[in-house]
């Protein structure tokens, strides 16, 4: 007598080729015990392309790893309670987190470089008052300039391996806008009186050389900055002499 053959089990694989696709229809299908075990083995890509899980859900479940790559935003992640520290392991990159409504202080919590939060359009100066040094600005390829301009000083500068030349060069440019702003004035302590900007100018004679006469303006715009200094200090001093002069004239 012949045995009758058993039925073929299939798998769930073969069950979504056959075209079961959602979670109700494998479980109607009779593969509820398999479910469980086929949901381990399937990536968050494969998860979400079934449509089984919102970002919450895929969280709750354990994913992680191919979060960005799957389609979830990172306005969805961090929304669904994912941390700012899983976002790099979770595929996202500073645009995206920036996108997603990150702050500067979120993104260096997270872990990425300032080069990414540059390239992702956070602002230097923003960067530098959540913690990025100046060497990271250096190695974000910003200029020895921009990073002063930044709020980092000099000195910092110097120490990040910007080079002694960069260093001097941004030194002087900062002498230079800081006597082009000041000039000898004519009121008290060298100052312009107020509603009049303080002024002057150079003459250079004709003939000379343009790399000349551009050295010469240079060198009178900061001997002029010197003299508005040193005038504002005889003029305190003065006025000091004046009234110790006074009291003892009183005794």
């Amino acid at each position: 007598m012949r045995s009758t053959p058993r039925p073929r089990r299939f798998t769930i694989d073969e069950a979504r080729e056959a075209g079961y696709s959602t979670q109700e229809e494998l479980v109607y299908a009779g593969f509820a015990k398999d479910f469980k075990e086929w949901l381990d083995q399937l990536s968050c890509i494969d998860a979400k392309e079934l449509g089984l899980y919102s970002c919450a859900e895929a969280r709750a479940a354990g994913y992680l790893v191919g979060l960005s790559a799957a389609g979830y935003s990172c306005a969805e992640a961090l929304e669904a309670g994912y941390p700012v520290t899983d976002l790099i392991a979770a595929g996202y990159t500073c645009a995206d987190a920036r996108a997603g409504g990150t702050t500067c202080e979120e993104v260096k919590a997270a872990g990425y470089s300032l080069a990414e939060a540059k390239e992702a359009g956070y602002p230097l100066p923003e960067l530098r008052a959540v913690g990025y040094s100046c060497a990271d600005a250096k190695d974000a390829g910003y200029t020895c300039a921009e990073a002063e301009a930044a709020g980092f000083s000099l000195t910092e500068c110097r120490r990040a391996g910007f080079t002694g030349k960069e260093v001097s060069t941004q030194r002087r440019a900062s002498v230079d806008r800081r006597a082009a702003k000041t000039g000898p004035g004519d009121g008290e302590g060298g100052r312009a009186p107020p509603g009049r900007r303080a002024s002057f100018s150079v003459t250079i004679p004709a003939g000379v050389n343009p790399g000349r006469a551009h050295r010469i303006e240079r060198i009178a715009l900061r001997s002029a900055s010197l003299i508005v200094v040193l005038f504002s200090r005889s003029g305190s001093a003065g006025s000091s002499s004046r009234r110790c002069s006074t009291a003892r004239s009183r005794r």
